[in-house]
């Protein structure tokens, strides 16, 4: 069975830890900190986090 992968927003990252995905926003090659998302990128919830969480102001499509 494969999983189709859903390409993800700038500078969100997937971690798996223990088994379970994480995602985070983190601007690489700066040492801030991840902030935390919601697990579902496809969310209001998480479209509102990210815009919350990046400096810039940008919009997902």
């Amino acid at each position: 069975m494969s999983r189709k992968r859903r390409r993800l927003p700038p500078h969100v990252e997937a971690n798996t830890v223990k088994g379970k995905t994480y995602l985070s926003f983190r601007v690489r090659g700066q040492n801030g900190p991840r902030i935390r998302l919601s697990d579902d990128p496809t969310s209001e919830e998480f479209r509102l986090a990210y815009a919350a969480a990046s400096p810039a102001p940008r919009s997902i499509p």
